[in-house]
């Protein structure tokens, strides 16, 4: 589900796949937060939807400003996509997560928030769309972090970067000036994605863990049955010490036994028992696939500086 503040939608994905997000927090009027799980190596896109009022989205990673994408009212509720940072209007460095470069070294980009590192920002401000301008002039932007204090290491060890130029099957249109009516530094909405390990957001409880029994509990499905604690599992017919037949129980032996399992179980959660082994309950951690055949043709795309450029990226 995308991430919705003030009438606009932004979220992270991977090819026709939604990037989930946790503890969604409206810090404010203006500023939206959650949580994402990274992944090394792992590329993702910035999704977004306006309303019907010229919009310009501002990525931000880690504190690095990358670049700008245009929606325009004429295209309210299509789908706006971008995959990275434009270098030319045919080439495009996808975002990607990478590992963080640690140093001993305290003094180590100084220049560097360390409160913006596993964070992607993107600010909505509001535009007046004017002319083409008819070329490109990509402002820079900085492929990676470098190195850091290991003191930034809590903040979850990861990072986003730049991957190497990929060739676009359609080269993007030129960029169109615009007027600013709000600044990236005050848009009228601002979204924070705080990446972090997913295995660090279980354990700090903001992704919730798969419920688990201990070893020697065996889970106990609907219409089937398997032995309790104690008692030996029977061979199965493929094991290499040889085929072992399974003697059949009685229905009332059956339900008897399932009937202890869940009093165990019960006592087990009553009694605040840590749970481990095999698998009780499922995580709701199941990504949402988007069918990207059922949105509209595609709608323009189009990035830029503050100065008031921007490109035009449709697909077409």
């Amino acid at each position: 589900m995308p991430l919705r503040h003030r009438g606009l939608e932004v979220w992270l994905g991977t090819d026709a796949t939604e990037i989930n997000h946790y503890q969604e927090e409206v810090v404010d009027e203006t500023t939206i937060t959650c949580y994402v799980p990274s992944e090394v190596g792992k590329q993702f896109d910035v999704r977004f939807r306006g309303i019907a009022v010229d919009m310009a989205f501002v990525v931000f990673m880690d504190g690095r400003r990358m670049q700008s994408m245009l929606c325009p009212r004429s295209h309210n509720g299509q789908l706006s996509v971008m995959k990275g940072y434009y270098p030319t209007l045919s080439t495009c460095r996808p975002f990607r997560f990478s590992q963080l470069e640690l140093t001993d070294d305290d003094s180590a980009r100084s220049d560097l928030d360390v409160a913006k590192l596993g964070v992607i920002e993107v600010a909505a401000c509001r535009v007046q769309v004017l002319e083409s301008m008819g070329y490109y002039n990509a402002a820079a932007a900085t492929a990676n972090v470098g190195p850091v204090s290991e003191k930034a290491k809590k903040m979850g060890g990861h990072s986003v970067s730049l991957g190497e130029d990929e060739k676009l099957e359609t080269s993007l249109k030129a960029p169109s000036k615009v007027i600013w009516i709000d600044q990236d530094s005050a848009p009228y909405a601002k979204f924070c994605f705080r990446y972090q390990p997913k295995d660090l957001l279980q354990a700090k409880g903001i992704i919730p863990r798969l419920y688990q029994l201990p070893d020697e509990q065996v889970q106990v499905a609907e219409g089937s049955s398997r032995p309790a604690r104690g008692k030996k599992r029977a061979a199965s017919p493929t094991n290499n010490q040889g085929a072992t037949r399974v003697k059949h129980e009685s229905n009332s032996a059956t339900q008897a036994r399932m009937r202890a399992l869940r009093a165990e179980l019960e006592s087990l959660e009553s009694g605040g028992v840590k749970r481990e082994g095999s698998p009780i309950r499922l995580s709701v951690d199941d990504d949402d696939v988007i069918d990207l055949t059922l949105e509209r043709s595609p709608s323009p795309i189009r990035v830029g500086e503050s100065s008031g450029e921007t490109i035009d990226l449709t697909d077409d």
